[in-house]
């Protein structure tokens, strides 16, 4: 079990009915806890919803409310934050653009990669070494700007709304049809401006200097 990985609850279940160790089975969950590595489990389900990606931000406004002394660790100097990987991705406007009696839809808008993606095999983390090294890790900054990039390039063809590219909408599941209209939301458009806002204060409020590197 601790070679192929394991649930906390499970393991604790194991040494609790089964007496395989001697002593307190909290201190020894604590002690395996201790020299374990966090690996990620989410599979993908059924698509990749609009607004999903707004929420990171209100849980790093809630932490730096308790915690303001962090920012400047939790933002540049902490590195050990990965890339989620997904047997999933997004068709180009090519291949999901259809003309129907009805007009141009945008119908069945992700496919999966071929098998050599092998993103379960690999812990769902992007890798380097074209995915066959090391979990590529970075920090928190470097994050937040390759998702502002990304949102900002799906904007709308008017600059208004950010595009439902992903065949779902935002929470607000009545508005499923919207996708395969090629809908577009102006909430994420304020979201990403907040997002923005976010990192340039931030930067404004860490005060670096010209000396100060940060890897991109």
């Amino acid at each position: 079990m601790l070679h192929k990985g394991f649930m906390p609850g499970d393991l604790l279940k194991l040494v609790t009915r089964k007496k395989l160790i001697e002593g307190s089975s909290e201190e020894f969950l604590g002690r395996v806890i201790s020299v374990s590595q966090k690996r990620e489990q989410a599979e993908f389900g059924e698509g990749f919803w609009s607004d999903h990606w707004t929420y990171n931000l209100d849980l790093m406004e809630s932490y730096l409310a308790l915690h303001p002394e962090k920012l400047k660790n939790i933002l540049i100097e902490k590195e050990d934050f990965s890339f989620y990987l997904t047997d999933s991705y997004v068709l180009p406007r090519s291949k999901k653009y259809l003309l129907t009696d009805n007009g141009i839809r945008q119908y069945h808008s992700l496919a999966e990669h071929d098998k050599d993606v092998k993103a379960k095999e690999k812990g769902y983390q992007l890798r380097v070494k074209n995915g066959e090294g090391d979990v590529y890790h970075t920090n928190l900054i470097v994050k937040m700007l390759c998702l502002l990039s990304n949102k900002a390039a799906t904007l709308d063809p008017s600059g208004i709304g950010i595009e439902m590219e992903a065949n779902k909408p935002n929470w607000y599941d009545a508005l499923n049809g919207l996708p395969g209209l090629l809908g577009s939301s102006i909430s994420e458009t304020f979201e990403l401006k907040r997002w923005a806002i976010f990192i340039n204060d931030s930067l404004d409020q860490l005060g670096l200097s010209s000396q100060d590197k940060v890897e991109f």
